[in-house]
């Protein structure tokens, strides 16, 4: 499915004043939008693993002001195949990343992350309009500064999320590897105006947030759900899955 842009200003909001009940409006406007230009995976069972994975990293998060639920649906197109996370609690879940993903723990990390992302509002500054990007415009048009706070985020986030699945009891290097495996291939990323930090910086800060992690003696990288899991994604990725659409008359 051709990657859809949403761009939706906020005219009366600034991200230091994002009441909890515009949020919840705000989230449930962008869940139809979502839902309008993706098709939901029909598999009850990667839904189902999905949201438990889900649910087990985001207990090492602080709680957030809504519960939250992971849809994994096609059609939401990115270069790293990240979920996105809504205001109000949901987070879908591209289909592509369990394809992406090599183990539980790469899995858990990318999860993690989208969570501590939290919302997706960023405010150009004081007093002026913040802005909700998604889709193809993924490397949005962004002044200096707010470009330079989008990439600290996106640290803080990482930072957060090998918290987060290390509570869990997953492998935190394993997001590190993901990340250095698949942020240098997505190419439509360019590093002048990219939201995301230089590869090379966003190494640097998540092996240096892992080194001071407490140790552990063994850590979760991959389980029999995962495998399963991976054997239904590829499944549902089959170009012919499903039988298409047909005028023909049946017999």
């Amino acid at each position: 499915m051709r990657t859809v842009i949403f761009a939706l200003f906020c005219l009366t909001l600034t991200a230091q004043d994002f009441p909890v009940a515009k949020q919840a409006a705000l989230g449930a406007e962008l869940v139809r939008q979502v839902r309008r230009n993706t098709t939901p995976v029909q598999s009850q069972a990667i839904q189902e693993y999905v949201s438990q994975l889900g649910v087990r990293v985001a207990a090492g998060l602080p709680p957030g002001q809504f519960p939250l639920v992971f849809p994994v649906v096609n059609g939401l197109e990115n270069p790293l195949h990240e979920p996105l996370m809504l205001p109000g609690g949901t987070v879908f879940v591209p289909l592509s990343l369990l394809a992406a993903t090599n183990d539980e723990a790469e899995l858990a990390g990318m999860l993690a992350r989208a969570i501590a992302y939290a919302s997706p509002v960023v405010s150009i500054g004081p007093g002026q309009i913040p802005l909700y990007f998604w889709g193809s415009l993924y490397e949005p048009m962004l002044p200096a500064a707010a470009l330079e706070r989008w990439r600290a985020t996106e640290l803080e986030a990482d930072k957060s999320a090998v918290v987060a699945v290390s509570g869990a009891g997953f492998d935190p290097a394993a997001l590190l590897s993901y990340i250095e495996r698949v942020q240098p291939a997505a190419g439509g990323v360019r590093p002048v105006i990219s939201r995301l930090p230089p590869l090379a910086e966003r190494s640097a800060a998540l092996t240096q947030a892992i080194s001071q992690l407490p140790a552990r003696a063994t850590y979760i990288e991959d389980t029999s759900d995962f495998a399963a899991t991976r054997a239904l994604v590829e499944a549902e990725l089959k170009p012919n899955a499903r039988p298409r659409p047909s005028l023909q008359r049946r017999p």
